[in-house]
């Protein structure tokens, strides 16, 4: 796996995450709407109680992955550390630990987009300089 694929794995865990959240609060929505009695009053395996099962493992698997995420975030920070140019690291930073998109980060640094694009290109040249002969694996 190349540098720019390893820094850049944390956004396929964090969109699983906002797809996993969205239905999350959809069965939360849903539960909701039962009333304690309604919940007790229904023999085991009735549809309310599968569904707050499901709520259960699928807040667990939000958790997993707000943990896996967390990691991959620290392990993404240690590697832009290494610049030594603070503008490179704003824009690296902002992009694959914070998220942002590319017509965010030019208004959160007040930079023109055409520098942000500068600045990454040379940051990613520079930290694969940096980084020459470390292999990269997918741990995602």
């Amino acid at each position: 796996m190349e540098l720019r694929q390893y820094i850049n794995r944390a956004w396929a865990v964090y969109k699983k995450l906002l797809v996993k959240k969205a239905h999350l609060e959809s069965l939360s929505n849903v539960i909701s709407k039962y009333g304690e009695r309604e919940i007790e009053s229904y023999p085991t395996g009735n549809s309310s109680e599968t569904q707050a099962i499901r709520w259960s493992e699928l807040k667990k698997e939000c958790d997993d992955l707000e943990y896996r995420l967390l990691c991959i975030d620290r392990e993404t920070d240690g590697i832009l550390k290494l610049l030594t140019n603070p503008s490179q690291y704003q824009v690296l930073y902002l992009r694959y630990v914070c998220r942002l998109s590319w017509d965010d980060i030019p208004e959160a640094l007040h930079y023109s987009k055409q520098n942000v694009f500068k600045l990454h290109k040379n940051g990613l040249e520079e930290l694969e300089r940096l980084t020459e002969y470390q292999e990269w694996e997918d741990d995602t």
